[in-house]
C-alpha cells in the first residue's frame, strides 16, 4: 500500500512537471551542476571499466613481493570505487532542469510508451547520455498485433514488428547537426532466453559510447533552443544530411531496430548539447498530446502536409 502511494505521488509530481513543460515557450539551459556531471559521466565510465579489468588481470600474474601485492590490491580497490562512482553519477542528477518548447509527435497513429518520464525520472533508470526525460515508443495498431514478449520464438526479424518502417517526423523547425545511418537493424531480443545476452550487449555498448547505444540517429538543433535526438532508426532510411533545414512534422527517417534495442521502437529525447555523451537531458513535452505514461497508448493524427 505504501509503495503504491509512493508511486502515485511520483507519477503526480512527474505529470505536474510535464504539464508545466508543455506550457514552456522559451529555452532555458540546465543548471551548472547538471552540466558538470554530464561532462564527467562518460569519461568516468570509459576509464573505470578498463582500469578495473586491467587491475584484475594484474592480480592473476605472479607477484614479486609484498609491496607489489599491496599495490595490486589498491589498484583493484580503486577500480571498484571508480565503478561505484560511475553508477552513482549515472543514477542521480544534480541541479535544476532546463526547459525547451514542446515538440510535435514523432510519428502518426497509435503508439504505446515502453519507458516514459511521465512514470519515472530518469525514465530509463539513468542520466547517462542525456536520457533523463527520454521516451521509448512502439507502434500498436489495432489491425496488426505486436509480437508478445516471451513468445514461441526467441528472436524475430525486425520486419515482423509493426513499428519497423514507420515514418519518423522532425519535432520542430531546426537544422540537422548529427546523422548516423549505417548501423544494422538487429533481430529482436524479446524472450527470456535472450535477456542475458541483451544485458551483456547493453553493458558493452554503454562502455563503447552513445553511438553504439543509439544506433542510427538524427540530432536536430531546434530553432527555439535545445536539441532533439531520435534514435534506433532503420538503416538506410535517413532522408536528411548534416546542415539540412527541417520543418516540424517533416519526414526524416523510418523506425528501426539499430543500437541497444530489444525490438523496433522510437527513442526520443531532448538535450542541451548535440552530443549525448556530454549533454544534459531536458524535459519532454508534445504539442499533440500529454506525454503518455508507461504502457499507456496515445493516438497522434496525421499532420497536415506531412509525408506519411
Amino acid at each position: 500500500m505504501r509503495d503504491e502511494m509512493r508511486g502515485d505521488l511520483v507519477r503526480e509530481s512527474n505529470t505536474q512537471h510535464l504539464e508545466e513543460q508543455s506550457m514552456t515557450t522559451t529555452y532555458r539551459a540546465p543548471g551548472r551542476g547538471a552540466r558538470v556531471l554530464a561532462r564527467i559521466r562518460g569519461p568516468l565510465v570509459a576509464i573505470a571499466v578498463p582500469f578495473l579489468v586491467a587491475a584484475t588481470l594484474w592480480r592473476v600474474v605472479p607477484s614479486s613481493g609484498i609491496v607489489e601485492e599491496r599495490v595490486r590490491a589498491l589498484a583493484s580497490l580503486l577500480g571498484l570505487l571508480l565503478i561505484v562512482a560511475a553508477l552513482l553519477l549515472a543514477r542521480f542528477g544534480l541541479g535544476r532542469p532546463g526547459a525547451v518548447a514542446p515538440i510535435v509527435a514523432p510519428s502518426a497513429g497509435e503508439w504505446t510508451a515502453l519507458s516514459s518520464p511521465a512514470t519515472r525520472i530518469p525514465s530509463h533508470g539513468t542520466h547517462q547520455y542525456a536520457q533523463t526525460w527520454a521516451i521509448d515508443l512502439i507502434h500498436t495498431p489495432a489491425d496488426r498485433p505486436r509480437p508478445s514478449f516471451g513468445g514461441a520464438r526467441a528472436s524475430m526479424a525486425p520486419e515482423e514488428f509493426p513499428s519497423f518502417g514507420m515514418p519518423v517526423h522532425a519535432g520542430a523547425d531546426g537544422e540537422v547537426v548529427v546523422v548516423r545511418d549505417r548501423a544494422a537493424d538487429r533481430r529482436s531480443r524479446n524472450s527470456w532466453s535472450l535477456l542475458p545476452l541483451f544485458f551483456v550487449e547493453s553493458f558493452v555498448r554503454g562502455i563503447l559510447g552513445w553511438r553504439f547505444v543509439f544506433g542510427n540517429v538524427i540530432v536536430i538543433a531546434l530553432d527555439g533552443g535545445g536539441y532533439q535526438a531520435i534514435a534506433h532508426l532503420r538503416k538506410g532510411s535517413v532522408r536528411v544530411a548534416v546542415g539540412d533545414r527541417v520543418s516540424a512534422g517533416e519526414l526524416i527517417a523510418e523506425c528501426g531496430n539499430s543500437g541497444n534495442s530489444t525490438e523496433p521502437h522510437l527513442h526520443v529525447q531532448l538535450m542541451h548539447r548535440p552530443r549525448p555523451g556530454i549533454a544534459v537531458g531536458l524535459p519532454l513535452a508534445f504539442v499533440d498530446s500529454p506525454v503518455p505514461e508507461r504502457d499507456q497508448s496515445v493516438h497522434w493524427p496525421v499532420r497536415p502536409g506531412a509525408d506519411n
